[in-house]
Parts: structure tokens; C-alpha cells; sequence
């Protein structure tokens, strides 16, 4: 092929990567651009690798803040010279993403048009498409990050969290090392979404969930659809339908408005009708919800969100229980509603340390 073929068929494809991303961005996403999108990438090999080009790249969101308008030849003519170049890079064994011109780079921010979506939660688009390698991605504590999966799933990160994203042909497979995450999955009966929280199995085809897991307790709150829990991974939608030898269903199913907890050494885990579901995944809106809930577990539940180390002395009042709504952005205001909702004194030992005195 010639190279001015070569370079408008690269224009082409550049084109129409940037506005199958940009789709993808938006929050009206259908089942139809899903499915327009999957023929779009089999009609030649190029396009999955073109598109994950872009989709590679994680952008600064607050270097291109300024970025409004661009003209669209100039556009394209800047994605397709950071296409080449990252092309010739590859080649040459030496890292993209620090190769990238910072006009291109701009350019390419415009055309994904992410957006900040508060309280410091930033989007990457990860490159996941069909990997058989898993990429690790974690937060600190206080951050929250959200995703966009190649298949058109999300993904939303809480603090303190890790996860590994690998894609099969035949499976989606996301490991939860740690910590919390809210998944929306694009729907594939073909291609089932499997979570890995330690030793347990959370499945589903097209759903929005959430999947705690944390020291040895595992909580599924499921917002809409159904997702199996246990079972052999592949099949555990099939599974909530079958038993074994001793007339044991082999996975548990979960359907919307439900939520399971199961912690480790139990022999089955409970599932129950969840009248909060609601606020299953408030922490995304920096909210959380609790509902007469032991002091103690309160302030395991916020550490995860604050940098301050807060310490019980006094062990009489870790039996006191509390109901109300704590913002996680405000790891102050955490610490003084403490002192607001029950007879406690505080006492800021350090600025890492805050110690829990009783006021009688």
C-alpha cells in the first residue's frame, strides 16, 4: 500500500477510534453502540489496536482543563503523528507514554473528552482488550478512581483499593485484591464478567453491583439485574440453577436489591433483602451511610478514607452505637462529628493520630 493510502486509511481509523471513546464517554451509552462497536472492531485487526493506542494513554485532566475548542483537521492531524510516532517508538522498544508531543497529547484529551467528576475521582480508560495479562490498579487512601473497560463496563474504584483487569476472548476477569469497587457491566451472555475477591466467585453477564472485601468479610449488593456468588467461574450464572450430590445449589443467586455477606469460616453465606441498597455504593457521591452501627466498626470503616489513625483509650465507649451520614472528603469534620454524636472527648495527639477519650 502506498504511503498516502497507508496514512489516510490510518486517518480513517483515527477518526473513528476517537469518536467510538468519545461515545463511551457519555452516560447514555446503548446496547446498540455496543454492538455497532463490536463490528466495528472486526472488521479489521486494526481498529482493536488503534483503539487501544488511545485508550492507553492517561491523561492529566488538569493540564487540559484549559482545552475547549479544536479545530477538527488539526485534530486528526495531531492523533495521526502520535500515532506514527508511538508506532515507531514501539518498534524501537521505547516507552509511549512519555514520547507523546504535548500538542498531540492535547489533542487526544479533547477528542476522549473526559471530564472531572468531583472529589478528586479521575477517569482512566484502561487498555484491557482481550490481555490475557492482568494490569494492577490501586488507590490510596482518600482517592477514588473510575474506569471505562474496553467491552464498554465501568468501573468505580474506592479508597483504598486494588484490582487487576484481565480479558480473555471467552471471559472478563477482574481480580479485587482489596478494598471496594462498583461495576456496571456491559451485557455479553458469550462472555461472562467474573470477579475474584480472594477465594470467592462473583459472576454476572449484565448488572450493576457492588463487591466489598475486606481482612475476612465479603459483601455483594447487587442495584439492578442478578449476579451468582460461588460455583465454577465461567458458569456460576448456570450454576444458581444446579445442585450437587447432596441437593446443595451450586452457586447463590443475588438479584437486584439484595445484598449477601459472607465471612470467612462460615458455611453459607447469607443473602438478604436490602432496604438500603440505595446507599450500597453512596461512597461515590463521598457519602457514607451507617445505621446503628458499633462505634468500633464505624471507625474501621472511615480510616479507610482519612489519613488520621483514630484510637479508642477509653474501652468503654466502643460499645456506643451511632446512626447518620459522614462525608469522606472532609477527614476533619469526620473527627469533630465523633464528639457531636456521642459523650466523647478528643484529643489530637499528633497530626496523624486522634485518640477517643470517654466525656464522663
Amino acid at each position: 500500500m502506498s504511503t498516502l493510502k497507508q496514512n489516510e486509511q490510518d486517518t480513517f481509523i483515527l477518526e473513528a477510534a476517537s469518536k467510538w471513546i468519545s461515545r463511551f464517554a457519555s452516560d447514555d451509552v446503548t446496547e446498540k453502540d455496543r454492538h455497532d462497536f463490536q463490528l466495528w472492531l472486526e472488521e479489521d485487526e486494526h481498529h482493536q489496536k488503534v483503539f487501544d493506542e488511545l485508550r492507553s494513554i492517561e491523561i492529566d485532566l488538569d493540564a487540559i482543563g484549559g482545552f475547549t475548542e479544536l479545530d477538527s483537521d488539526v485534530l486528526t492531524t495531531e492523533l495521526l503523528i502520535a500515532h506514527e510516532e508511538a508506532r515507531d517508538l514501539q518498534q524501537q522498544d521505547k516507552p509511549l507514554r512519555s514520547s507523546l508531543p504535548a500538542s498531540a497529547m492535547a489533542g487526544i484529551a479533547a477528542t476522549i473528552s473526559l471530564v472531572v467528576i468531583g472529589l478528586g475521582i479521575w477517569i482512566t480508560v484502561l487498555n484491557t482488550a482481550l490481555s490475557p495479562e492482568a494490569v494492577t490498579y490501586s488507590t490510596l487512601v482518600g482517592e477514588q478512581e473510575e474506569m471505562m473497560l474496553s467491552d464498554g463496563s465501568i468501573v468505580s474504584l474506592n479508597t483504598s483499593s486494588a484490582l487487576s483487569v484481565a480479558f480473555t476472548e471467552e471471559q472478563r476477569n477482574i481480580y479485587l485484591t482489596n478494598g471496594e469497587a462498583y461495576f456496571q457491566v456491559a451485557k455479553d451472555p458469550d462472555r461472562p464478567f467474573v470477579v475474584y475477591a480472594g477465594n470467592d466467585v462473583v459472576e454476572a453477564v449484565g448488572t450493576s453491583f457492588t463487591v466489598y472485601h475486606r481482612d475476612d468479610v465479603l459483601r455483594v449488593s447487587v442495584v439492578e439485574g442478578t449476579v451468582a456468588f460461588g460455583g465454577t467461574p465461567g458458569q456460576g450464572m448456570h450454576d444458581i440453577y444446579r445442585q450437587d450430590d447432596t441437593g446443595t445449589v451450586l452457586a447463590q443467586r443475588i438479584d437486584g436489591g439484595q445484598s449477601m455477606t459472607y465471612l470467612d469460616g462460615q458455611e453459607q453465606a447469607r443473602v438478604y433483602e436490602d432496604s438500603r441498597i440505595e446507599h450500597a455504593a453512596s461512597w461515590r457521591q463521598g457519602k457514607l451511610y451507617f445505621e446503628s452501627t458499633p462505634l468500633t466498626e464505624i471507625i474501621k470503616e472511615v480510616s479507610y478514607y482519612i489519613p488520621q489513625r483514630i484510637v479508642i483509650v477509653d474501652q468503654n465507649i466502643a460499645t456506643y452505637r451511632g446512626s447518620g451520614v459522614f462525608r469522606v472528603d472532609n477527614a476533619e469534620a469526620i473527627v469533630k462529628a465523633f464528639e457531636a454524636a456521642w459523650p466523647v472527648r478528643i484529643v489530637q495527639q499528633s497530626p496523624d493520630l486522634v485518640l477517643l477519650y470517654s466525656a464522663n
